[in-house]
């Protein structure tokens, strides 16, 4: 007999992910990519579709997890990213596709997973960063996911980092937007990361100082929440792992001794896959 499976969808600030996995969420079937629809639920909802006809599943239950501030009804209030706002995505869903529904915001989706089945597995103390578009995070502490009083807690790309947010300047978006005014010419985050490579003073610059912010944000959470880990995922820390080596030593010289004792940083150990795989975890 075939294990029911359910389906997830990740929907990004540029791409939506969707992926079938079974109970034990260990296996992603049919997994595939789209630009994300420009239009919420009028776009959303054949898009899903579109998917279910062409694998043939009849999905025993939904994960969303969308880069937005979601309510604790599972509709969305704001997600900056996409222009969408105060859409009823859990309940429009779950009355379109006669399944239970669970919406979460991407980073805590991600950061369920990598505590549950990945890198931060049973540890009490953990936070974790997603860097790709813009920045999004997730923090548990003391064993529990935290949440705050309005479900936005670990917005970590909206620290204020010398006078700006942090997600504008370590960011992909941020990235591109500051390379753009320098360059004065359109230009994309890889792109960047290409020309600094090479040499490209001003390209360096710009990563100097990406980098720079990071290491004060993760100098603030550590002292903060005095996390055991902090984990480090999403698309540039993916495709640009050497921009991000050596910085738990750089963090390390500006934290205080008591709390480096137990602080490491490292990798997402799920990748691409966390937002997928957490929609589903509470469920």
């Amino acid at each position: 007999m075939k294990k029911p499976l359910s389906l997830a969808i990740d929907i990004g600030a540029t791409h939506t992910r969707l992926s079938a996995l079974p109970p034990d969420l260990h296996h992603l079937f049919h997994v595939e990519k789209h630009l994300t629809p420009l239009r919420a639920l009028p776009d959303l909802i054949p898009l899903i579709q579109s998917y279910l006809v062409k694998h043939s599943l009849k999905p025993v239950r939904m994960g969303i997890s969308i880069a937005g501030q979601v309510r604790p009804d599972g509709s969305l209030s704001y997600a900056p990213n996409l222009n969408w706002s105060n859409i009823p995505l859990q309940e429009t869903l779950q009355e379109t596709f006669f399944i239970p529904v669970s919406v979460r915001n991407d980073a805590q989706a991600a950061t369920l997973a990598e505590w549950k089945l990945g890198n931060g597995k049973n540890l009490q103390n953990l936070v974790c960063i997603w860097i790709g578009t813009g920045i999004g995070g997730g923090i548990i502490a003391n064993g529990e996911l935290l949440q705050g009083e309005s479900q936005t807690a670990g917005e970590i790309g909206h620290l204020l980092i010398q006078g700006n947010y942090l997600e504008n300047l370590a960011g992909g978006r941020g990235i591109a937007k500051e390379a753009k005014e320098r360059l004065h010419h359109a230009i994309s985050t890889e792109e960047v990361f290409t020309l600094a490579k090479n040499g490209h003073p001003i390209a360096l610059t710009i990563l100097h100082h990406a980098r720079s912010s990071l290491v004060e944000a993760c100098v603030n959470i550590v002292h903060l929440l005095n996390p055991q880990k902090i984990i480090l995922g999403g698309s540039l820390p993916t495709y640009q792992s050497e921009w991000f080596k050596d910085l738990e030593e750089e963090v390390s010289k500006k934290i205080l001794p008591q709390a480096s004792r137990s602080f490491i940083i490292a990798p997402s150990s799920l990748g691409e896959n966390a937002p997928l795989v957490g929609s589903l975890l509470l469920l």
